[in-house]
């Protein structure tokens, strides 16, 4: 079942970048300073696009990753502090 939806969601991606590549063909002239690229607008969207997810999705992590250290590291604290009180 899950190799089937990894499946329809790769095709569906195909299938977007497609569309975009075809329906953005102009082209465009990046400049950088030092470097002038030509392409088309869809690659420059595309590249925008996919550089957002991997930044979004690494970000994401290191904020789930940092709560789960520091929530881990509380826990320790409150039974310390609460075994302490016991006596």
């Amino acid at each position: 079942m899950l190799r089937w939806l990894f499946a329809l969601i790769v095709l569906a991606g195909v299938a977007l970048g497609l569309v975009l590549g075809v329906l953005n063909a102009d082209p465009v002239t990046l400049d950088l300073g030092l470097v002038r690229w030509t392409t088309s607008l869809g690659a420059v969207v595309a590249a925008a696009s996919g550089a957002g997810l991997l930044v979004g999705l690494l970000l994401g992590g290191l904020v789930v990753r940092t709560g789960r250290r520091r929530a881990s590291s509380t826990a320790g604290r409150d039974l310390r502090v609460s075994s302490s009180t016991d006596e």
